[in-house]
């Protein structure tokens, strides 16, 4: 049977605080195992509009597009309220690149 690992690399944006178990290394470190192994590796697409908000509130995207440094009013106006805040673009970009129809 064959395995594939969907992911791209805007996973690879997600920074998040020393400490947290969601570590960019960890992403690294599971692609340099598969690495020569029957693996099949998927890039991910970005989630089309319609999709994401069969899953999220328009309000709640709208909030993490401007607090997303990339996207939004900037990385001076990016506050820790999260996780997913503080990853900025990352965490918006890989988002959207792990929904799914």
């Amino acid at each position: 049977m064959t395995t594939a690992l969907i992911t791209h690399p805007d996973c690879l944006g997600h920074e998040t605080p020393e400490g947290h178990p969601e570590q960019v290394a960890r992403l690294e470190r599971i692609l340099e195992a598969l690495e020569g192994k029957d693996v099949i590796l998927v890039k991910a697409p970005l989630v089309a509009e319609d999709d994401l908000l069969r899953v999220h509130p328009k309000s709640h995207v709208e909030a993490i597009r401007a607090a997303s440094p990339a996207s939004g009013a900037g990385a001076a106006r990016c506050r820790y309220l999260d996780v997913a805040w503080h990853a900025g673009g990352g965490a918006s970009r890989g988002g959207r690149r792990c929904a799914r129809r």
